[in-house]
């Protein structure tokens, strides 16, 4: 037992005045009167009211003392010491990733997780403040540090378990102030333990970890892709089990409403099975499911965009390019495939959006967009007169969409190619009137020429060379993919660039729903994706629809799928039970010393303000008056 604040006991102090008052009378002027007979009533008002007097018992008095020990007892913040297995204050992370929707256990992993936060609550000391943060695809203050019961409590009944996958760096990150801030905290993490644990965290406190979940019974789509092959398209399923016992299922993929193949698959314990499916020619949105009645149904559908999202770009080169093979893998819609050999190699099988051309003469009768960088001669498309020993870029079309936010006045340029502009070309670059970079359409496609070797420049050096290749890449190929990742998972934030003019984007969701947005510098930033299937993805200049696309969102997480309750290493240490040791924690009581000062003062005020004063005074003291007194002298003997 023990006091915050004993300095306010000084305040007991103010019982001296208190009394005083009641010992303190007016003084009144003395009279000589004849006979005191008829002045009984007056001599005793006199007696009552001298100066000073002995103190007489009175209700009132004893009520007011009694209220002020209350208050200032209260203002001492009294305390005790009470044991817990947990800090004075606590900051609880929630699990509310995909793999808290399993119904291992009733009703679901994220109500028992809940019971597991009223558990925290109802446990937290008079003088105790907690914190809720969630943990899923990012991490989320749900309720601030706060001792209020009723708060948590609404915080906890808000707590909704989602469809990705978990980010505990994150968490642990935003529950590192939070357990700062306050003593004696201790960070109690809830979850299935279905995450990949953070090797080093800044919590300076006691971390337990509730565990949540009781069996690992699930079978679940970790992988599915398609690719085009020379023969048509395939699409690759992986299905892995996460049980003990080896489980059957039905591999269906469906087109649509139309269903285009099923297998049955066995998948051993603790094992996968892959499968290889050829599709059709023309197919849309492809939808992969399996019968696995299991203790998680998140995983066991998956959706595929036909074809994926990306263009197919063929590189063909004299030799290594690592300048040029780098910028192409930043460009985020399409996919580079490289041809070996010089310029007599084969192009390769299918068809694709865009050839690349590097010191290579391309076929005479290839079809497509051609990128064509250091031409050599007879190349077909633009006739070379020589070399150019150490040109200085000195003008540009900026107003070009292919030179949109490039500037190349300061590129250094050792050696170029002397070309002539064809009249189907414009100069987007030049060197005192000779072409470096040229654009155009022939034939009915597009062409772009660069006139030297990009090892011969500094230009892939500069913060220019990225924005120019991406700018070449769209002009020459705007229908090369949709500028969308293959797959997304639930709860990821999707960065979209919207091609050159567009001033709206609207995206439907697989609940119907639909959203627009504007481009911010011609990019738009989706955060809606908690719902798994395709999304609609419709570009708009005006009120004309210009281009639409799909992007398809799934789980795909072994993490999430492996329901198997795990015991996480937080920071490379095994985080301890809720069971643990336990510690000492402060418990006020300040609270009930207040309700009995406003409680007593309530009863004063009606004994005082309502006519009971006088009664009960008076009865007090003929009460005091009347108890029986010990003899002054010494007793007699009596005799015998």
């Amino acid at each position: 037992m023990g006091a915050l604040t004993p300095i306010g006991l000084g305040l007991l102090a103010l019982a001296v005045p208190i009394v005083a008052l009641y010992m303190l009378r007016m003084r009144r002027r003395e009279q000589v009167v004849s006979s005191t007979l008829l002045w009984e009533q007056a001599i005793r008002d006199v007696r009552a009211n001298a100066p000073w007097q002995r103190l007489q018992p009175n209700l009132l008095l004893f009520l007011q003392l009694l209220a002020l020990a209350a208050l200032v007892a209260a203002l001492a913040r009294p305390f005790w010491l009470g044991a817990t297995p947990l800090g004075a204050n606590l900051v609880a992370v929630v699990d509310v990733s995909g793999s808290m929707n399993a119904t291992d256990v009733e009703p679901s992993r994220i109500e028992r997780a809940k019971g597991e936060v009223r558990k925290l609550i109802d446990s937290l000391p008079a003088n105790g403040q907690m914190t809720i943060i969630t943990a899923g695809t990012g991490a989320e203050v749900l309720q601030a540090a706060t001792g209020d019961r009723a708060a948590l409590r609404q915080a906890t009944e808000r707590l909704r378990a989602r469809t990705g996958t978990t980010n505990f760096t994150e968490a642990l990150a935003l529950a590192a102030p939070a357990a700062e801030r306050l003593p004696d905290t201790t960070v109690v993490i809830i979850s299935d333990g279905g995450f990949t644990p953070p090797s080093s965290t800044d919590i300076r406190a006691t971390v337990r970890f509730v565990r949540v979940g009781e069996r690992s019974e699930n079978l679940g789509i970790t992988a599915a892709a398609t690719r085009r092959t020379a023969s048509g398209a395939e699409l690759f399923v992986r299905v892995q089990n996460f049980g003990a016992v080896e489980r059957k299922t039905l591999l269906s993929v469906y087109d649509g409403a139309t269903l285009i193949e099923a297998r049955a698959l066995t998948v051993p314990a603790g094992g996968e099975s892959g499968s290889t499916i050829g599709l059709p020619a023309a197919v849309g949105i492809l939808r992969a499911a399996i019968d696995a009645p299991d203790d998680l149904a998140l995983d066991n559908t998956a959706w595929v965009r036909s074809g994926g999202n990306k263009g197919r770009v063929l590189l063909t080169s004299a030799g290594p390019n690592t300048f040029l093979e780098r910028g192409l893998a930043l460009q985020p819609n399409v996919v580079v495939e490289r041809a070996q050999g010089g310029a007599s190699a084969p192009v390769g099988g299918g068809d694709y959006d865009l050839y690349i051309f590097d010191g290579v003469a391309p076929p005479q009768d290839l079809r497509g967009p051609i990128l064509l960088i250091n031409p050599p001669r007879d190349n077909g498309l633009i006739a070379v007169t020589g070399t150019i020993e150490r040109p200085a870029i000195t003008g540009q079309l900026r107003d070009d969409p292919t030179l949109k936010g490039v500037d190349l006045s300061r590129v250094q340029i050792a050696e170029a190619v002397a070309v002539e502009r064809p009249e189907w070309a414009r100069a987007l670059a030049d060197s005192g009137g000779r072409p470096l970079l040229l654009a155009g359409e022939t034939g009915g496609r597009r062409v772009a020429v660069l006139t030297f070797a990009l090892g011969r420049s500094d230009l892939p050096l500069t913060l220019a060379y990225p924005i120019l290749l991406a700018n070449l890449v769209g002009w020459l190929a705007p229908d090369a993919g949709s500028g969308l990742p293959e797959t997304v998972r639930p709860g990821e934030v999707v960065s979209l660039a919207a091609r050159s003019g567009v001033d709206g984007v609207t995206i439907t969701d697989p609940t119907g729903r639909e959203r627009r947005f504007a481009p911010a510098r011609g990019v738009v930033l989706f955060p809606n994706t908690d719902t798994p299937g395709p999304y609609t993805v419709r570009e708009f200049v005006g009120a004309r629809e210009i281009k639409r696309s799909v992007l398809t969102i799934n789980l795909l997480s072994v993490d999430e799928s492996n329901i198997a309750p795990q015991s996480p290493q937080i920071g490379g240490t095994a985080a301890g039970a809720v069971t643990g040791e336990a510690s000492r924690s402060r418990n006020e009581l300040w609270r009930p010393f207040l309700l009995a000062a406003l409680f007593i003062l309530a009863i004063e005020w009606w004994i005082f303000y309502r006519g009971g004063a006088r009664s009960l005074g008076l009865f007090a003291r003929d009460l005091w008056q009347s108890r029986p007194r010990p003899s002054r002298g010494r007793a007699r003997k009596r005799p015998a």
